[in-house]
């Protein structure tokens, strides 16, 4: 018997060891490991700035810098997070480009916000912005103490020294059969500037100011004034009717042209009326159409006054004046949702 337990006393013993370290090896297995461990060498963050100095305007454009304290061997992805703060809305009032990405052996990155300015007149509102890391494999490239800050940044009310002028003609015209059709698609109005010193209906190209005529084909057409760039003095607007897609079809509908006038940030907001003893039948050819001829009808009488645009009806009934704006050279306007950012938010 001693001799037998002699050998049975190591098996036993190996026998518990390769138990204790298969339930150790399953409890690993279960355990949730970092894919690397962080320490010293791991980066933070070292700043999170708007590269934007003075007052900020909705139009402005906004650049964010991220910095951290030193470079690794991989690239690092910052997705921007909108916090409870903001009182923009996101995709009307503003836009955030993509991500912030810190590429290899790089420490720093940056994101570009676009802010679009609207024709209200409102209170400063409130952009606040912080980042996160969504990959769960890059939250392990950076050390577990990384704050993540947040920008807040006042946005203030854009007003702009400019009288805008969006020429509108849209209406549906139902030819029967063939179907129901926009004029705003199918017709062409051209918006023309003249002098009103001279002016005549009959030949309103004869004082045409040579600038700031709006033909493009888009719709609506749309006219900035800016101050300085017309003499003081009076000037008419009026519109030619260059091509109409319904000449011919025997169509009776009239095309009403409106001019919606407004200085952007302020509460000069107005629609003008055409004078409707020119106004096109859907029928008539426009001056490029085969058989044409010129048709053409006042929209609105405007003053120069300095930095002070007032307007007028066609029987010179004012509906109203901008505020005096001092710039000289206005900058551009970042507006949302017309052409290539030109329009304007509501």
């Amino acid at each position: 018997m001693r001799n037998i337990s002699k050998y049975i006393v190591p098996v036993l013993f190996f026998l518990m060891v390769g138990f204790v370290s298969c339930d150790m090896l399953r409890t690993a297995e279960q355990d949730a490991m970092p894919i690397v461990k962080p320490n010293e060498t791991y980066p933070l963050i070292e700043s999170f700035t708007l590269d934007n100095t003075g007052p900020i305007v909705e139009g402005d454009t906004l650049v964010y810098t991220l910095k951290m304290n030193r470079p690794i061997d991989r690239s690092l992805t910052f997705t921007p997070v909108v916090k409870e703060q903001t009182t923009l809305v996101e995709g009307e009032d503003f836009d955030i480009d993509g991500v912030i990405t810190i590429d290899p052996w790089e420490t720093e990155g940056k994101m570009v916000v676009y802010t679009y300015a609207d024709i209200k007149p409102e209170d400063d509102q409130n952009l606040a912005l912080s980042l996160t890391i969504n990959s769960l494999a890059e939250k392990h490239l950076v050390s577990p103490d990384n704050v993540f800050p947040v920008i807040e940044t006042t946005v203030g009310n854009l007003v702009s020294p400019n009288l805008t002028l969006d020429v509108h003609w849209d209406v549906d015209i139902d030819l029967g059969e063939l179907g129901v059709y926009p004029t705003s698609v199918n017709t062409d109005f051209d918006a023309i500037i003249s002098t009103a010193t001279g002016f005549d209906i009959n030949d309103p190209w004869a004082t045409d100011v040579g600038i700031y005529d709006g033909a493009t084909g888009n719709h609506p057409e749309h006219i900035e004034l800016a101050p300085g760039k017309l003499p003081d003095g009076e000037y008419v607007l009026w519109f030619d009717l260059w091509s109409n897609g319904f000449a011919g079809y025997g169509n009776t509908t009239n095309i009403p042209v409106f001019v919606h006038a407004y200085q952007v940030g302020t509460d000069f907001d107005v629609w003008i009326a055409q004078d409707p003893s020119n106004i096109v039948n859907a029928n008539e050819p426009g001056a490029d159409d085969e058989g044409g001829y010129a048709n053409n009808a006042v929209l609105a009488k405007i003053t120069i006054a300095g930095s002070k645009f007032t307007v007028a009806n066609y029987e010179d009934v004012v509906q109203g004046s901008t505020k005096s704006g001092k710039a000289k050279t206005p900058r551009p306007l970042i507006l949302k949702d017309n052409v290539a950012r030109r329009g304007l938010s509501r």
